[in-house]
């Protein structure tokens, strides 16, 4: 509603009633969060802003949305361009100024509530500065102080499942898929020297490539990390990873950083924004948070390393934290060291780790799950500078059994093995049930058969050879 400029003409502003900072967050939100932006231009009003540029930039976002436009830096000096004012101050840099802002999207709906109060207690001057000079009636002030008490009432919070469906399918993107997304935070837990640095910057060189990975295409753009590592150890790495002298890649690294965790969250959230990164990469969050064991198994000091990640990929790009596994191992979601809070923040949660497959240093597992569809676990290969994508993991196990059990079965029926003894050959690292399906298999496919006594069997064991003709 806009009715008191127009009953007050002549009436000069009262002191001045307002928050400048709660002013340029809610601009960097339009600027830099299409979300934000949305709900901020329809809970606003361009003349709740005092600062009179604060009030076009607005209000010139307000235009380019309702004709279905983004909202930008660059798109938004090119549409105020023209404007005197705007050539005047140097309105290009300004807006550019404003993305650095460290504003959080979490907090948008209490910036708006600032602005607004601030608004509201304007105009609530004017009117009783224009009652008390006697250039408006009781009556008058009276009814503009009943619209300003309405529109002080907060906006509801609450959105519907439809809108949120329109709001998820624009803003669903696929950084790395199936495992990386914009806007969502995943977790990568794996045992100290298990290859989560190694796996993290593969992740980063195919994003800043736009190359394939684990047979997927990754989305094109810089990465920021946050490595606890020092220069000669990483730089080390980023060689081994095709990094090197790579223009976006952005490091930081701990030994050269002494803000605490929040404000250290916060300039990777102002780099992230900057430049456009497509993922942040924290390595490792225990490290970065200063965690100490207590602390860690802390489920309230758990959150609130956290939450800082959540308002990084609030502002759009993928975050990958990277922790390390508890002694014991586990189940995934309870394999981290510390409180199970960490993975219950995550939105995905993923573990590496090693295979025991013989001549297959380099083979990893891969488990995942999220909150999107994630394969349960694939097997991956570090080979020549890249991970491959092997297969699902119960299918390569199966096939590797396989073959393994075609070297070791003899091709006489006098010379049959039993099952315990073919797994004690196959090693430590295949499993009873993944043996039992893959003698299965084999015997389905005629290419094993068996006979309870064969052998050194017993007369209730079945040995186990090769059959007639194949092989």
């Amino acid at each position: 509603m806009t009715i008191h400029a127009e009953v007050l003409p002549a009436v000069a502003e009262p002191a001045p009633a307002w928050s400048d900072e709660a002013e340029q967050n809610v601009l960097a939100l339009v600027l830099m969060h299409p979300t934000a932006a949305a709900k901020l231009t329809g809970e606003l009003r361009a003349s709740d802003f005092y600062r009179p540029n604060h009030r076009r930039i607005f209000g010139a976002a307000q235009e380019l949305l309702a004709d279905g436009r983004t909202v930008d830096p660059v798109i938004l000096s090119d549409h105020l361009r023209a404007e005197k004012w705007f050539q005047e101050c140097d309105g290009a840099a300004y807006l550019h100024s404003l993305v650095a802002v460290p504003a959080l999207v979490t907090h948008a709906g209490e910036y708006s509530r600032i602005v607004h109060d601030y608004a509201r207690k304007r105009e609530t001057a004017l009117v009783g500065d224009a009652l008390s000079a006697g250039r408006m009636t009781a009556a008058k002030a009276a009814e503009i102080l009943r619209d300003i008490d309405a529109e002080s009432s907060p906006a509801s919070p609450f959105i519907t499942a439809l809108e949120l469906a329109q709001r998820t399918r624009a803003e669903q993107v696929a950084v790395v898929p199936p495992y990386l997304w914009a806007g969502m935070v995943m977790e990568l837990v794996a045992r100290i020297k298990s290859g989560k640095t190694t796996l993290a910057l593969a992740i980063a060189w195919a994003i800043i490539t736009g190359e394939w990975l684990l047979g997927r295409r990754a989305l094109r753009g810089p990465v920021v990390y946050l490595t606890e590592q020092n220069e000669p150890s990483f730089t080390s790495q980023l060689s081994q990873g095709r990094l090197l002298g790579c223009p976006d890649l952005h490091v930081l690294f701990r030994h050269e950083w002494r803000g605490d965790w929040p404000s250290t969250a916060a300039i990777a959230r102002r780099q992230a924004i900057a430049i456009g990164a497509r993922l942040v990469i924290v390595d490792t969050l225990g490290e970065w948070a200063r965690l100490g064991r207590d602390a860690e198994n802390d489920a309230g000091a758990a959150s609130e390393a956290m939450r800082p990640l959540h308002e990084i990929a609030a502002a759009g790009p993928a975050v990958l934290v990277l922790r390390h596994e508890r002694k014991g191992g586990g189940e995934i979601g309870e394999n981290a060291r510390g409180s199970s809070a960490f993975g219950g923040s995550a939105d995905i949660l993923l573990v590496l780790r090693r295979l025991t497959s013989p001549g297959h240093e380099n083979r990893r597992e891969l488990l995942a799950v999220g909150r999107v569809d994630v394969p349960a676990k694939v097997v991956i290969e570090y080979e020549d500078g890249e991970y491959q994508l092997l297969g699902e993991g119960d299918e390569l196990e199966r096939q590797e059994t396989r073959r393994r059990v075609l070297g070791l079965l003899p091709h006489q029926p006098e010379d049959a093995q039993t099952f315990d003894a073919i797994l004690e050959e196959c090693g430590q690292g295949t499993t009873r049930t993944t043996l039992h399906r893959a003698l299965e298999e084999l015997r389905n496919a005629g290419t094993v058969s068996r006979e309870k006594g064969s052998g050194n069997a017993g007369s209730r064991s079945y040995g186990y050879w090769i059959a007639e003709g194949e092989l």
